[in-house]
């Protein structure tokens, strides 16, 4: 009958060896992919680096001009925040219900405590 599984049983080897040798490509596709980024480190990480410098560096001077003059209070954190996702529309598509939010927040509150305590 048509629609039954056989009952031999070579359906069933059949589909664990396909799966045996998908879990291996699969193996072997992710120790290539480490064996080049260990290759390729030195060579990618500098740029890496640079640009992460490069953005904290444009976070902590926009946390500076938003927290000029205002209380520094829990509420600021988020304020900064938000306009900063505001201007970074592209790299936060769902703004404060997004995953990086709450880091986002924790470190512009970071930002404008630092800039209220260097200006003492």
């Amino acid at each position: 009958m048509a629609g039954q599984p056989p009952k031999d049983g070579h359906a069933a080897l059949g589909r664990a060896e396909g799966q045996a040798a998908r879990d291996l490509a699969g193996q072997q596709a992710g120790a290539s992919r480490l064996l080049l980024r260990v290759i390729g480190l030195p060579f990618w990480l500098p740029f890496y680096v640079a640009g992460v410098i490069r953005q904290r560096r444009a976070m902590a001077r926009f946390a500076r001009e938003q927290s000029d003059g205002k209380l520094i209070d829990d509420a600021l954190g988020r304020e900064i925040a938000l306009a900063w996702m505001a201007r970074h529309s592209e790299r936060y598509p769902h703004g404060q219900y997004g995953r990086g939010f709450n880091k986002l927040e924790r470190r512009f509150a970071r930002m404008a405590q630092q800039h209220k305590e260097d200006h003492r």
